[in-house]
């Protein structure tokens, strides 16, 4: 998708993102390179803060994109 059509939801926590910075190495079959998966963790739902934190910044991207049904989105979240 392009970036100007995407919501990022994990802008005001990205500071807390989980590093790792030694995974293990293995592959996922007989004929997979070795490998890992070193960088940043993807999985913020493991923080309910952050997976709060996310709902709230996709409420207002939907109150922001169709205004008329603001009260109805902040309502219900």
């Amino acid at each position: 998708l392009p970036f100007e059509t995407t919501v990022d939801t994990s802008a005001s926590f990205s500071d807390k993102f989980i590093k790792v910075t030694n995974a293990v190495k293995h592959t996922h079959g007989k004929n997979d390179d070795v490998h890992s998966h070193a960088g940043t963790a993807f999985t913020t739902w493991l923080d309910l803060r952050q997976a709060a934190a996310q709902a709230r910044e996709a409420a207002n991207a939907i109150a922001e994109e169709w205004p008329d049904r603001k009260d109805t989105v902040m309502t219900k979240f």
